[in-house]
């Protein structure tokens, strides 16, 4: 067998050959050529296919027992002990019903008698080492794991959230504009925006807009200046101030005391 190694690795069968994890390794062999149909109709099979009927008709009688123990008593050994010891007796050709008799009289002699003196053991809570496996359309049968990722901390969610979160930080930082660092000397409150060159002074783009859905989308915010080349507008909110000239730029940004013409 082979040794799957990189930062992905599968788990399936595909086109032959079976990836497989075994003690936190991964692997990849020839896939077996048995199957159920072999089980069933090959006569090398036949001795599995005749425990398997004694143990269908074993497991029944032993369930049916087990029940009559009184619940501080029952404990997974002596559910294995009652399977066991039916399997025998119909091994050796003793019927159904006669198995379910002796075996109720000799239960409930163990377990009056004290032999059967353990109590339920509690249960451990068993820790699933879960993975984040991808399924590959292209590819049936098999899953794709990412081994450096962790149990459910990379999803495509919090991807393209960590996507925009970069995305803004770096707006915020130097907006991609024309004269942004003259724009930040003079408007230095202004966060959480993107603006537009060739749009009007009135159409400012909202960034959260244009990264969440994927396209721009312009909204009027303050009227057009109409006459004056180097005038400053502002319009002042509950915590906002809007500044913009005639060269096409508009600025949101918190209210701030610092103007200065363009």
């Amino acid at each position: 067998m082979a040794k799957q190694t990189g930062d992905s690795v599968f788990i399936g069968t595909y086109n032959g050959l079976c990836f497989y994890s075994m003690n936190g390794k991964y692997y990849v062999r020839a896939s077996s050529p048995l199957s159920r149909k072999r089980v069933l109709t090959d006569s090398a099979f036949a001795g599995t296919r005749r425990y398997a009927q004694w143990l269908a008709a074993a497991s029944p009688i032993a369930s049916a027992i087990y029940r009559e123990v009184p619940l501080e008593k029952r404990h997974k050994n002596l559910y294995r002990t009652i399977t066991g010891k039916a399997l025998l007796l119909l091994k050796a050709g003793v019927e159904a019903a006669e198995v379910c008799v002796l075996l109720a009289n000799e239960i409930n002699q163990m377990v009056n008698g004290g032999e059967a003196t353990a109590t339920k053991p509690q249960q451990k809570k068993q820790v699933y080492n879960k993975t984040n496996s991808t399924p590959l359309p292209q590819w049936p049968g098999l899953r794709m794991i990412n081994q450096k990722a962790t149990a459910g901390t990379t999803t495509q969610r919090t991807t393209l959230r960590r996507r925009q979160q970069r995305a803004i930080a770096y707006i915020n930082k130097a907006p991609l504009c024309r004269g942004a660092r003259r724009g930040r000397e003079i408007f230095p409150c202004v966060t959480r925006y993107v603006f537009s060159i060739t749009a009007k002074p009135s159409i400012a783009v909202s960034e959260k807009d244009h990264l969440i859905r994927g396209r721009w989308t312009q909204k009027p915010i303050a009227p057009a200046p109409q006459s004056g080349a180097g005038k400053t507008y502002r319009r002042t909110a509950a915590h906002n101030s809007i500044h913009s000239n005639s060269s096409g730029l508009v600025f949101i940004g918190h209210q701030t005391k610092q103007t200065q013409n363009l």
